[in-house]
């Protein structure tokens, strides 16, 4: 295991801003996930610590070793790329044995360790095949297994679950999980895609434009994002117009959508200033009348969806305003279609805890 850090650490390509001052500290045995849409700088931060690229600014630090110009081969890092980078001429054990045989690990001892690691993987019986005779999930692991074999201190991956369908793709993650938890490895994942980061992370830092938008747990990056982007990434849809109004102690009160209610306080708001008003599509519940107990918003439904086990609705509120709203279909007792068909009056109401606020 191994605690990484990054300090102020930046990139430029063709004077392009790729990373702008990123720091970072990833504790030991830690999974962390680094989040966010194509060229946002993930995989040149995961690039930079692997040692596969030098920072034009910046330490990246090791167990508080500078090991910022210190070669990729000289940092015990075991990687995982989306190519997987297999050896097809040679077997799945010889794929695995690759980075001993480089260092130079006696014979014996290599082949009881190549053994083993094939055992960890569940191919333990197929170490003769060769990477076409393998399906992409046993590919996968022998990518895995090449990359832990060696008994690195840090595992890094970089959407190595990318070309995988969404069945084994999830599948994998359950078994990546495991994996880096049984090692107690420190692993930095990189993906964009969010469901993946949530399942895998200890910890998830959100990236945008070169910069970290938001570092934290999976459920508070999820539940409490920080800032307009993180939230529009992590799936919040729904974004109205809005000013503050009043304060109240852990409470603000918001106009919106014509409507006034209330909302969870937010640190950088001030009485009378515009702001986006953020509502996740599964913090809305509709209701064929005016529910006593939530804020709500009357309107009729222009679009309705059926998911199988949720649906999706696009409600037009009498105000303007256009709602995404996504239910739960689990308490129907006809499952088979959408509580409110197209055209329906609805009332779509939410709850304070569904709010979130951010500056205009």
């Amino acid at each position: 295991m191994a605690h990484v850090t990054l300090e102020r650490v930046s990139c430029h390509y063709d004077g392009v801003v790729a990373l702008d001052e990123i720091s970072l500290a990833i504790q030991s045995g830690q999974f962390l996930t680094l989040l966010g849409p194509s060229g946002c700088g993930k995989s040149t931060t995961l690039r930079i610590i692997a040692g596969l690229q030098q920072p034009g600014a910046g330490r990246v630090l090791i167990d508080g070793r500078d090991v910022t110009a210190l070669p990729s081969a000289k940092r015990n890092i075991g990687m995982v790329f989306q190519s997987l980078a297999l050896f097809p001429h040679m077997t799945a054990a010889e794929n695995v044995a690759f980075g001993l045989k480089m260092r130079k690990v006696p014979a014996s001892e290599k082949a009881e360790r190549v053994r083993k690691m094939l055992d960890v993987v569940r191919l333990g019986q197929l170490g003769d095949r060769y990477p076409a005779q393998l399906s992409g999930g046993q590919q996968q692991r022998v990518a895995l297994a090449r990359a832990l074999v060696i008994e690195p201190s840090i595992l890094v991956l970089d959407e190595p679950f990318a070309a995988l369908d969404r069945k084994l793709r999830e599948a994998m993650q359950v078994e990546l999980r495991q994996l880096t938890r049984d090692f107690g490895i420190t692993s930095l994942f990189v993906t964009h895609d969010q469901e993946e980061a949530l399942t895998l992370s200890d910890r998830i830092a959100v990236m945008n434009q070169g910069r970290v938008e938001q570092f934290g747990t999976p459920g508070q990056i999820f539940r409490k994002p920080t800032t307009r982007f993180v939230a529009d990434f992590m799936g919040v849809t729904n974004f109205l117009v809005g000013r503050m109004v009043a304060t109240n102690g852990a409470s603000v009160q918001v106009e919106a959508a014509g409507l006034t209610f209330d909302a969870p306080s937010s640190t950088g708001l001030s009485v009378g200033k515009d702001i986006s008003v953020a509502i996740r599509p599964t913090g809305i519940k509709l209701f064929a009348g005016r529910p006593a107990d939530t804020a709500a918003a009357s309107g009729s439904v222009r679009q309705a969806t059926y998911h199988g086990n949720v649906s999706s609705y696009a409600v037009e509120l009498d105000s303007g305003p256009i709602l995404i709203v996504r239910e739960s279909n689990d308490d129907l007792a006809d499952t088979e279609t959408v509580r409110f068909p197209v055209g329906a009056r609805v009332w779509a109401g939410w709850r304070r805890e569904a709010v979130h606020l951010f500056a205009d």
